[in-house]
């Protein structure tokens, strides 16, 4: 009976982010813009309203640092939905200042950007920047002199967000490093697709593609930055709350 509650509870708790997803997929697949135009907005608050409600007792800059991470990729959705080079643009900046306030939560949740991680973690690096190179050299035919070099500080910083999600491992608990992790790897996924579509040839489907991938790019990052942290985690949070005391 107590098992059938929970579910009940969670169900309801999701409920209103699941039915604005929803709307959202198929406004893409049926190119209802009706629906994508009334969700998107949405999508970003209710994730984020879910993270506050998670995590609503907690006090400490990891917890605003998520916040303040969504609020910019909120503010990226907005400018997205316009059409124009400018508001192109302004949604880079706002997901590239999402993507250096999710390093910074990362990092205050057991991540690391120590030499000695980097050297631990060599090949992931080699296979970020090889892929950073490779993605770039696609593009670089199609992309204006801004761009040419916006484009690779935008790779770099979520490259190194998804870095700092692999060295979580082992200072946080299992669910909490693959959730965010997995998070990260598809929020490199949705921008890849995104920038090729638009700079590159056309991706079937890629409204879809980019919108599914990155919502629950969103909501594993969410996740797994609201589950219990571990001790290593939890000693970060109570030295940084003493030195403030």
């Amino acid at each position: 009976m107590r098992q059938q509650l929970t579910i009940t509870k969670t169900w309801w708790f999701y409920s209103p982010l699941l039915a604005v997803i929803i709307a959202n997929l198929v406004g893409q697949l049926s190119g209802e813009t009706i629906l994508t135009n009334f969700s998107k907005p949405l999508i970003l608050p209710l994730i984020a309203l879910n993270f506050w409600a998670k995590n609503k007792q907690e006090k400490s800059s990891h917890f605003t640092l998520m916040l303040f991470a969504m609020f910019f990729s909120w503010l990226g959705d907005l400018f997205l939905m316009k059409t124009g080079e400018t508001f192109f643009i302004l949604g880079l900046v706002s997901f590239l200042s999402s993507h250096i306030v999710y390093v910074f939560a990362f990092l205050k949740a057991g991540g690391s950007l120590s030499f000695s991680k980097i050297k631990e973690h060599y090949i992931w690096v080699v296979v970020g920047v090889g892929y950073g190179l490779y993605l770039y050299t696609l593009l670089l035919p199609n992309l204006d002199q801004v761009l040419m070099f916006a484009l690779p500080v935008y790779e770099l910083v979520i490259l190194t967000m998804a870095f700092v999600a692999i060295t979580r491992y082992g200072n946080v608990s299992k669910q909490s490093f693959q959730y965010t992790l997995a998070g990260a790897i598809l929020f490199l996924v949705s921008d890849s697709i995104l920038a090729y579509n638009k700079f590159g040839d056309a991706i079937p489907l890629s409204g879809f593609l980019i919108m599914s991938t990155y919502i629950f790019a969103q909501w594993l990052i969410m996740e797994g930055n609201a589950l219990p942290k571990n001790k290593v985690a939890q000693a970060k949070e109570e030295e940084e709350v003493s030195l403030t005391n």
